[in-house]
């Protein structure tokens, strides 16, 4: 402990400290008066429950920089547990206000969100604090994205297996009045599936995919 402390007195013009660390020596921390924080790799504070974004959260400091290579995606609690590290309170003290205030959920399934009250006040408020950059941008020595798109039909039993299954759910949806979101989310994600391949979801081992030969 005695050697840490030193270290953390120690006159130099910057640190650097994994998540682990942190999770060492946080008292250290914690205890100093930071000119900036700079936390990479973000997304580590985008649970705002776990121990290790209530640390960096606490930390005292006049500047900060989230940054990271993974786009922020799946799920709005992470965009707040960021922007909430970077400016505390813009989108409500705790998740639960934000999501009160801004989310739409599921009248039947309250955990599900299925979406946002005014998306583009939403975007307008964080969008100071945000900045992206495309890979065009910082890598100029790559060469461009190439996406090819190849059409395909499906065999005469791969179509029978979809057009079942897409006939069977159509009528559960509509027999079934309390049909959840959830459930037809489960059910389209099934069709695309049998769409990919039909063994995912069945023993079927052939695939049209297979035969198709985009070079010739």
């Amino acid at each position: 402990p005695a050697q840490r402390r030193g270290q953390w007195s120690e006159s130099v013009a910057f640190y650097i400290v994994n998540y682990e660390l942190l999770l060492r020596d946080f008292p250290l921390i914690l205890a100093k008066k930071w000119d900036a924080v700079i936390v990479d790799e973000c997304h580590r504070i985008s649970n705002a429950r776990a121990k290790t974004t209530k640390i960096i959260k606490k930390i005292q400091t006049v500047y900060k920089l989230p940054m990271s290579g993974t786009v922020i995606k799946n799920h709005l609690r992470e965009i707040f547990s960021v922007i909430d590290f970077l400016a505390p309170g813009l989108l409500g003290k705790i998740w639960w206000s934000f999501r009160a205030q801004w989310l739409i959920v599921n009248p039947y399934i309250p955990q599900m969100i299925i979406g946002v009250r005014d998306p583009h006040k939403l975007r307008t408020l964080t969008a100071p604090f945000i900045l992206h950059r495309t890979r065009e941008e910082v890598a100029l020595n790559l060469s461009p994205l190439i996406e090819q798109t190849i059409s395909f039909d499906l065999s005469a039993k791969e179509m029978s297996i979809y057009k079942k299954l897409r006939d069977d759910f159509l009528l559960q949806v509509a027999e079934d009045k309390e049909e959840t979101v959830g459930n037809v989310l489960v059910k389209l994600i099934r069709l695309r599936q049998a769409c990919c391949s039909l063994k995912l979801i069945t023993d079927f081992k052939e695939s049209s995919k297979l035969k198709v030969r985009p070079w010739e």
